[in-house]
């Protein structure tokens, strides 16, 4: 991959990351999401999903026997449904 499309993924990577951290560890989640994101942990799970699945696009390569590309999309495609999950309320019993 050229350095100009692998540094941005690498920065979007590590952005997402430390996100992700501080919505496990505090709760804490961004304040243009705080009205729509009911469960914080799992909102932070798939952040940090979605880094590592940006940061495993990094290595993806055409000449490599390891479809990388191929996990990150299946990785990022779980990460949007776990942050879909995270986005919608508890079930009233």
């Amino acid at each position: 991959m050229n350095w100009y499309v692998a540094v941005p993924f690498a920065v979007m990577s590590m952005l997402a990351a430390v996100e992700g951290t501080a919505a496990i560890r505090t709760g804490w989640v961004l304040p243009w999401l705080r009205s729509k994101v009911f469960r914080p942990r799992l909102w932070g799970c798939a952040s940090l999903l979605m880094a590592a699945c940006l940061a495993l696009l990094i290595f993806d390569s055409p000449r490599m026997h390891f479809p990388f590309g191929d996990l990150a999309i299946a990785g990022t495609l779980i990460a949007l449904a776990m942050m879909w999950v995270a986005q919608r309320p508890a079930r009233a019993s």
